[in-house]
């Protein structure tokens, strides 16, 4: 969903014109914006909080001449969620991770039916013992020929 998108439903829900959708949508930006710029934090209760997060300067290193460079100190928007959003997506998020536990079992099962098809193919593969040991000796269980003098 697009900003444009999130302006229509409102608009739909509260009745109001797409204009006036976005407007408050374009203000509800702009005042988080200059709160969060002023150090302060936005509190939705049941949605979450707009904060900052400050990052201390460190040394890095450019990919492409490998010199290294100071990297500034910086402050970076960030979004905490709340209780009522985490339920609300948690059912979401569930059966996200169920459908990945079904992949990966299905995908061992997979694996471990290919290692026996691959270990059955080898076997029949494989040359079948002549009853002479090697170099033509008879093997143990085989009688030695008796030739009469």
């Amino acid at each position: 969903m697009i900003k444009i998108d999130l302006a229509r439903e409102i608009s739909e829900r509260m009745n109001i014109s797409l204009k006036q959708a976005d407007q408050f949508l374009n203000t509800f930006v702009e005042v988080t914006a200059e709160t969060l710029g002023k150090g302060e934090k936005v509190q939705l209760a049941g949605f979450g909080t707009f904060g900052t997060r400050q990052v201390a300067a460190r040394t890095g290193r450019n990919p492409k001449t490998g010199e290294s460079l100071e990297v500034p100190a910086a402050i970076y928007p960030h979004f905490r969620p709340g209780k009522t959003l985490k339920e609300k997506v948690m059912p979401l998020s569930e059966e996200a991770d169920n459908a990945q536990g079904e992949i990966k079992k299905g995908a061992k099962a997979k694996a471990k039916t290919n290692k026996a098809e691959k270990e059955t193919e080898t076997k029949s593969r494989r040359k079948p013992k002549s009853k002479t040991g090697s170099k033509n000796q008879p093997v143990a269980s085989q009688k030695p020929e008796i030739k009469p003098n």
